[in-house]
């Protein structure tokens, strides 16, 4: 590993102390860094004020990606009767393109004063091209240690494609040996594409293979099926993996007692795809735009029927292509026959990763006139992307021979089909007579005026028992979302109970303060308070659009409290005062906008 020569640092006017100097210097790990793989690019700040340095912004960086917080190390000497401290912070960076670039001054804070590194040069070369770190640059032939490197790839199986064709998508992680944790950072997005996933296949997504003379351990991480919904240069664009690996090169003898690990950053390359339109040069009417592989399939049981009974009519599409968008093949039935809405139902399945199934449209048809209806056949058109051409399929005619059936009823008699009902002169008939005047006897009981009474009152203890039992699962069903709206009253409520007790100097305040704030953000996030780390935060904020300042003040308050912890340099009553403001209003600002 190859380490730029120590830039010195230039000293703004006042940025030094009665106790010292403050200097500040930048440097990276690489003299030359590769597309696709991280760099580290360090700060350091030494002298006597160095605590107080506050990490520099450097997510405006042009051309390069910021991934997650730095990394903070703090070192203290006492040499001949001399402190020294040194505070640094270490970024990793992730090259957005090939090319000769440069990091401008760092402006770091420290307390009320601000120190400017100088610019750092940093090239970055594609692949495994010349001046490489760790590579044999200046000897020909093949390098032995090329097969050590690490790669995220990105493969397709075309660059080329029609409208509505599949394209096979594929994430994969070349490495020297065995994986020990992967991890996504970037949600992968593909604009301008329709996406299916595909399922995985546990023999082939771990498999041996050799790439470039050299054998590798290949990893599927991610397969998508990509359709098209629109023509012209699409980007697919890459995205970051976060791959934990046993550490190359490290004494065997040590490696098979305990196992050193490493974390590398590896991004994919940016690809394009072609998108050709699909020819209008004999194109069917009836074309709804299905692409693929088809076969039609018609049915409907049963053949023979009365009036007014029911047929079901399957119309079912099976082959390769997107199923998702594909619209129902042309169905035309005679006015005597009402058809209803169909069911749909699909089934996937794939081959060689190639996305296949079938579509069913299931009708429920009436005919309302007894004879013989002929359905015509049913039409389906569709481009073969193979072929280059459009294909039309189509069914059997269907005959349906319907019966008069039985059109008595009570010994009324109905009209069946289009036919009228048979008038009887007069609407009411009457079941008896009775003769004389009816006499009321007594009250019916359900004109009781406590009758109502009776019959509300368990209506409503049992609303508000549904009501609460609903509730309570809803809350246990959305744990996280509960926990969410309680995080702010629970956190107020215990900043109150750590103010009452300010007075009393108990030592517990910055334990207790930190405790506070990191169980508010991990219930706002969700996660587990063994697994919560402050750079994971600082990233969900970022995601969650909290501004830089509103994340920096969080981070002021977390790193006030973890100082004072284990440093020991216990703030007046004041300090604490403040420190303990500052909190509540940082927690109040994130309250109005997570």
């Amino acid at each position: 590993m190859f380490l730029l020569p120590v830039i010195a640092a230039e000293i703004v006017p006042g940025a030094y102390s009665a106790n010292g100097e403050i200097s500040a210097v930048a440097r990276v790990d690489q003299e030359t860094a590769v597309l696709g793989e991280e760099f580290h690019l360090t700060v350091e700040i030494r002298g006597a004020l160095a605590a107080q340095a506050k990490p520099p912004d450097l997510f405006s960086l042009k051309d390069f990606r910021v991934l997650g917080y730095p990394g903070v190390q703090s070192r203290y000497q006492f040499i001949n009767g001399r402190a020294s401290f040194t505070k640094s912070f270490r970024y990793t960076l992730m090259p957005e393109q090939a090319g000769q670039f440069t990091i401008p001054p760092v402006t770091v804070q420290v307390g009320n004063l601000k120190v400017v590194t100088r610019k750092v040069e940093v090239r970055v070369v594609k692949g495994n091209g010349p001046g490489r770190p760790g590579r044999n640059n200046g000897s020909s032939g093949r390098d032995p240690r090329r097969a050590e490197v690490v790669r995220a790839v990105t493969e397709l199986d075309k660059e080329e494609a029609f409208l509505g064709e599949q394209v096979t998508l594929k994430f994969l992680i070349l490495t020297p040996k065995e994986i020990r944790g992967l991890e996504l950072i970037d949600q992968p997005a593909f604009p301008g594409f329709w996406v299916e996933e595909l399922p995985k296949s546990p023999d082939r997504d771990i498999r041996r293979v050799r790439r470039d003379g050299d054998s590798h351990i290949e990893y599927t991480v991610m397969k998508r099926a990509l359709f098209a919904s629109q023509t012209g240069e699409l980007v697919i664009e890459p995205v970051i993996f976060a791959v934990t690996v046993p550490r190359l090169n490290s004494d065997s003898f040590r490696s098979f007692l305990f196992e050193s690990r490493q974390t590398l950053h590896r991004r994919t390359d940016r690809r394009t795809v072609r998108i050709l339109p699909l020819p209008t040069e004999n194109r069917p009417e009836d074309f709804r735009g299905a692409v693929g592989q088809y076969r039609l399939t018609v049915s409907a049981q049963p053949h023979e029927v009365e009036v007014n009974d029911a047929i079901t009519l399957r119309v079912t599409v099976q082959g390769n292509g997107n199923l998702s968008t594909l619209e129902a093949p042309i169905l035309r039935t005679p006015d005597e026959i009402r058809r209803y809405d169909p069911q749909i139902d699909e089934e996937w399945s794939t081959k060689d990763t190639v996305l296949s199934g079938r579509k069913t449209w299931e009708y429920v048809l009436v005919p309302r006139v007894p004879g013989t209806h002929t359905i015509p056949p049913v039409r389906f058109s569709y481009f073969d992307p193979q072929k280059r051409e459009y294909l039309t399929l189509k069914g059997n005619p269907l005959v349906l021979q319907v019966a008069k059936g039985d059109s008595t009823l009570f010994g009324r008699q109905f009209g069946s089909g289009h036919g009228a009902l048979v008038a009887q002169g007069r609407d009411i008939h009457f079941i008896k007579s009775l003769g004389g005047r009816l006499r009321r006897q007594m009250d019916p009981l359900y004109q009781n005026r406590l009758i109502p009474l009776a019959l509300i009152f368990p209506a409503i203890a049992n609303g508000i028992l549904l009501v609460s039992i609903r509730r309570k699962r809803h809350n246990e069903a959305n744990r996280h979302l509960f926990r969410k709206r309680q995080a702010w009253s629970r956190a107020r409520r215990e900043l109150r109970n750590i103010e009452d007790r300010l007075g009393a100097g108990r030592p517990q305040f910055y334990s207790t303060l930190s405790r506070i704030l990191n169980e508010y953000l991990s219930a706002k996030f969700d996660l587990s308070p063994s697994g919560f780390t402050r750079e994971k935060v600082i990233s969900l904020l970022a995601d969650a659009g909290i501004t830089i300042d509103l994340s920096r003040q969080l981070s002021d308050c977390l790193e006030a409290c973890d100082e004072a912890r284990f440093t020991g340099n216990s703030q007046t009553p004041s300090g604490k005062r403040e420190l303990l403001d500052r909190s509540k209003q940082t927690l109040a600002s994130l309250e109005e906008r997570l």
